[in-house]
């Protein structure tokens, strides 16, 4: 049997009111993916309590003249999060093995544009960390990456435990 999330038992009923509660607060916010939603949920909900993020934060405005913005951002330390969504089934193509049908999924997020997006994120010096839905199956996991970025951001206030290192394999 797969191991859940905490956070299943209780629903994502909470992690929705937590986006239309965001979307109020903020000006012009684009309306948030599930993905998104569940990420801000632990976001704001974290323990330990890590600096709650800005929202669709805009950077690279003065630098290349560009709207880009950041789905959560901690202005202050440079760092950011993009939360790739799902692919979109585009077209079909053959398999070159068996010669059959196969869907080719396609999204955004291999365009080039949001390489660029990505690049001059890092030119600016921002940190950026990406999490894609398989990612976020255990979202606890993304917001100790988050807390850990952040520490070596420069944040004193983290007492989120370092990441498990993989056993050194033995000499045979």
């Amino acid at each position: 049997m797969r191991k859940r999330s905490p956070l299943t038992a209780q629903g994502w009923a909470n992690a929705r009111t937590w986006a239309a509660k965001a979307q109020a607060s903020a000006v012009k916010v684009r309306r948030r993916s599930t993905y998104e939603q569940r990420l801000g949920f632990w976001l704001f909900h974290a323990v330990p309590k890590i600096p709650p993020p800005e929202l669709e934060h805009p950077f690279a405005k003065a630098a290349r003249g560009r709207n880009w913005r950041l789905d959560f951002a901690w202005p202050d330390y440079r760092v950011g999060v993009e939360v790739d969504g799902g692919a979109r089934l585009v077209r079909w193509q053959t398999n070159p093995r068996t010669g059959k049908p196969q869907p080719v999924a396609v999204g955004r997020h291999g365009q080039a544009s949001d390489y660029e997006k990505m690049n001059v994120a890092a030119e600016l010096g921002w940190r950026i960390l990406r999490f894609n839905p398989e990612m976020l199956r255990h979202p606890e996991v993304a917001v100790a990456t988050i807390g850990r970025t952040l520490t070596a951001a420069g944040w004193a206030g983290n007492t989120i435990a370092p990441a498990p290192q993989a056993p050194e394999p033995s000499p045979r």
